[in-house]
């Protein structure tokens, strides 16, 4: 994956994180409310008689569906959002990444064991002027 667009999509997936924290709270609030609605509409349906019965108990139905929903995307969202690794883990995944295929790459295997010959060398030459 292109470095710029993964460093992009770390930005994007930060925001849906929080995003997606607010929804679940926001979902759990309106279950609560929508669980208060349905108990008061019960209350006030043994007033009601007749077509008037069969029609707040058709809209209860379609109420209670949607706060079965609401019921289910609460802890969905809630999950999503813990599941989010952070930008800051996201970053030292991508430098975890691209460090690991620099190391395994030929040309730092061919510069590293240059690099260790030539610091062998001058150790030892500083060994031999300090004797």
């Amino acid at each position: 994956m292109n470095l710029a667009l993964y460093i992009y999509l770390c930005e994007v997936v930060g925001s849906l994180d929080g995003m997606f924290a607010a929804f679940s709270i926001v979902s759990g609030i309106l279950v609560c409310a929508g669980i208060f609605g349905i108990l008061m509409h019960q209350d006030f349906d043994q007033f009601k008689r007749g077509e008037e019965l069969v029609k707040a108990k058709a809209g209860r139905k379609t109420f209670i569906t949607g706060v079965k929903v609401l019921a289910a995307l609460c802890p969905t969202f809630a999950l999503i959002a813990a599941v989010i690794p952070s930008q800051k883990t996201m970053y030292a995944m991508a430098a975890a990444y691209y460090g690991e295929q620099a190391v395994k790459s030929e040309t730092f295997q061919r510069l590293n064991g240059k690099a260790m010959q030539l610091l062998e060398v001058k150790i030892d030459e500083l060994l031999e002027t300090k004797k």
